[in-house]
């Protein structure tokens, strides 16, 4: 029998998983809670999801519950919330480690996953810790799971969501460009888009090779490739991403004052 979900926390990051399941041709039943009305109403007419009465309700008629509320409030659900034991519980809630959810109701088993906006189209990483073929297979239809082994792995792939989201600035500055020189906007944009995915086919594919020697195969000497990845390289562009990854490494630390 497929497990009932229950999501506790109706915002973006719900929305956009919930629009994947379904899109993926997940049918099971599927429990919001109420908190959100204008979100909830919308999974409900949009997906066929039923909004609950309370988050305890959610909680007592689901199989599985997904957490999705904003770190600073996550301590007054634990506190108002009694899970059952051995309930899953999978957290979506970036940069709160497993040691948060100690004086939670219930020996709950839980998971932390991250899928991305683009999990709405199947596309993308979900990265998930500990490794737990239940969620795995939930999230297949969201695109990649990747099942890590330690929780510093999976901070690290909170990272790597988080470059997620930048590359769409790098695109809008690649596509503004084209757009200025003169192409029609749908034209730039599909160009850009389309050249950063078959990138991102060609790592896929070519796995033999490490991204880096990819580049040096296309980038080869005297070629228009290689005149801008020179520029870009003289220009120093490629140290502040790695400067911007070490940043949120420091953030998602547990020492961390930040």
């Amino acid at each position: 029998m497929t497990a009932t979900l229950g999501i506790i926390g109706a915002g973006h990051l719900a929305s956009y998983t919930v629009a994947g399941l379904r899109n993926g041709g997940d049918d099971r039943r599927i429990l919001v809670s109420p908190r959100n009305r204008e979100v909830a109403a919308g999974l409900a007419d949009t997906h066929g999801c039923e909004v609950m009465g309370s988050n305890q309700a959610v909680i007592d008629h689901a199989d599985w519950v997904l957490l999705c509320v904003r770190p600073e409030i996550l301590d007054s659900v634990l506190a108002e919330c009694r899970f059952r034991d051995h309930q899953l519980v999978i957290s979506c809630i970036a940069g709160v480690g497993a040691d948060r959810f100690a004086g939670a109701s219930g020996a709950i088993r839980l998971v932390r996953a991250m899928p991305l906006s683009c999990a709405e189209f199947g596309a993308g990483a979900v990265p998930i810790f500990p490794e737990n073929e239940e969620v795995a297979g939930l999230f297949a239809p969201l695109g990649t799971v990747v099942q890590l082994q330690a929780e510093e792995q999976f901070e690290l792939a909170t990272v790597a969501a988080c470059y997620n989201g930048w590359l769409l600035d790098l695109f809008a500055t690649v596509s503004g460009w084209l757009e200025q020189k003169g192409l029609p906007p749908e034209k730039a944009r599909e160009l850009t888009l389309s050249a950063t995915a078959g990138a991102a086919a060609l790592g896929a594919g070519r796995t033999d090779l490490s991204l880096g020697q990819l580049s040096d195969g296309i980038a080869t000497p005297n070629t228009l490739t290689r005149l801008g990845l020179d520029h870009l390289k003289a220009s120093g562009a490629f140290a502040p991403w790695a400067g911007a990854c070490e940043r949120l490494h420091q953030r998602l630390q547990p020492e961390s004052d930040d």
